[in-house]
């Protein structure tokens, strides 16, 4: 009886997927509850992850021990803990041990909260994952997106040997949404300016008198809240 009412919660669904350097995650099936733990699991050709060959770099958030609410598209929400965001394989992943993780199938949530900020998950395209809601109004909504580049090893030319370790190197890249469409911008004057043509005088004398930025997330804030009230 226990197990058909486990059942009846399901919610995390979870898919193989492989990366360098790693076995594949585990197939899963969890049941969405306050207390998702191992034992609330039905776990399904279960797969060690090894995560110790994995570099942290590539994890979204700073640790693996915050509180985050997720929040389906049907409007139902549940607190969770033990949760990252994989950056290289674009998956939210539950930590279940310290060699061994499962994947949160994105495709039933809406978004997600994490230290008051909202991450929309958006598979539209050309975006697909998680991204940070920097702005959120009546016309314009701007995302904020974290991605990973290698920086390359440089090499000896002469013994034709890398001289330091790859390592990983964080960007950030901005969509602003106006009419149901995405638009990559650069965080800048130029590109913010001209989805506010309209009124982009008083938004100048705005930014002036208030001695803002358009390079920051909290002053592009600042001026499309005001540009809202416009």
């Amino acid at each position: 009886m226990k197990n058909k009412f486990l059942l009846s919660l399901l919610f995390l669904f979870c898919l193989p997927v492989f990366s360098q350097g790693t076995l594949p995650r585990e197939t899963v099936v969890g049941s969405f509850d306050s207390n998702l733990n191992v034992n609330s699991l039905d776990v399904l050709h279960k797969v060690n992850v090894g995560m110790g060959k994995v570099d942290f770099a590539s994890y979204l958030f700073d640790n693996w021990n915050e509180e985050f609410v997720l929040i389906k598209k049907n409007g139902e929400s549940r607190k969770l803990s033990s949760l990252n965001y994989n950056l290289v394989l674009k998956t939210l992943e539950f930590k279940i041990s310290n060699d061994s993780v499962l994947q949160v199938d994105l495709q039933q949530l809406d978004y997600i909260v994490h230290l008051n900020e909202i991450y929309k998950i958006i598979n539209t395209d050309p975006l697909s994952g998680i991204y940070l809601e920097v702005f959120k109004g009546k016309t314009l909504r701007l995302y904020k997106e974290t991605k990973l580049f290698i920086d390359e090893s440089e090499i000896n030319p002469l013994l034709q040997e890398k001289i330091k370790k790859e390592k990983y190197i964080r960007k950030f890249v901005y969509y602003l949404m106006k009419d149901d469409k995405y638009e990559k911008i650069s965080l800048g004057k130029k590109d913010i300016l001209k989805f506010l043509n309209d009124k982009v005088d008083l938004v100048k004398v705005y930014v002036s008198n208030n001695n803002l930025s358009y390079k920051t997330d909290e002053d592009v804030n600042k001026i499309l809240t005001y540009y809202d009230t416009l």
